[in-house]
C-alpha cells in the first residue's frame, strides 16, 4: 500500500509541475492583457459601483413600509471626476 501512496505522490507531483509551467505564460498573458485594457476595466467598475449606489436608493425609496421617504437629490459628478 505504502508503494502505490509514493507512486501516486511522485504522480501528483510532476502533474503539478507541468500546470505550474504552464499556468504561468497563461497567467502572464492574462494580466498583460487586463492590464493593457486597465482603463476600461476601471470605468467598468466605476460604473457599477454607481449603479449599485442608485439601485439601493431606488430600493430604499420604494419601500414605504415605515412611511413616505425622501427623494434623494443625485448631483452630477464635477469635471475633475473627485
Amino acid at each position: 500500500m505504502t508503494n502505490i501512496l509514493e507512486d501516486l505522490t511522485s504522480e501528483l507531483e510532476e502533474a503539478e509541475q507541468i500546470l505550474e509551467k504552464s499556468l504561468v505564460p497563461f497567467l502572464r498573458v492574462m494580466f498583460r492583457r487586463f492590464y493593457e485594457h486597465r482603463t476600461i476595466f476601471s470605468n467598468a467598475a466605476t460604473c457599477v459601483g454607481e449603479l449599485d449606489c442608485l439601485c439601493a436608493l431606488a430600493e430604499v425609496s420604494a419601500d414605504t413600509s415605515t412611511g413616505v421617504m425622501c427623494k434623494p437629490e443625485v448631483l452630477p459628478r464635477p469635471a475633475d471626476g473627485k
